[in-house]
């Protein structure tokens, strides 16, 4: 198990780091065209900054527990709701935020 960790952790830390360093030419390369603008770029390298950083964690997950089914089951759960969280609201009160002070269609404004 130990040594399974820590292959996988050889492949992921690297990989992590490339992630982060080279992250705005790799989103500027696949995205930034037709209605992906400046903000939608910048949106995407901070969130593929906030994942380099979680790649080698969530790699190893499933090592770590090889005939254990109902733990890793738990903690994926648990993470993709701490990663809702920690997107979603608050791309969702900048979007509101952003509605209400620019009066999008929709917004609060009467």
């Amino acid at each position: 198990m130990l040594r399974a960790v820590k292959t996988v952790l050889l492949v992921a830390l690297p990989a992590g780091v490339g992630l982060a360093a080279l992250r705005e030419p790799v989103v500027r390369l696949l995205f930034a065209r037709g209605a992906f603008d400046e903000s939608d770029v910048a949106m995407t390298v901070f969130a593929l900054l906030c994942f380099s950083f979680g790649l080698a964690g969530l790699s190893a997950r499933d090592e770590l527990y090889p005939r254990e089914t109902v733990v890793p089951v738990q903690v994926g759960m648990a993470s993709v709701i701490v990663a809702l969280l920690l997107y979603m609201v608050p791309l969702f009160c900048y979007n509101t935020i952003k509605r209400w002070y620019h009066g999008y269609p929709g917004s609060f404004e009467k």
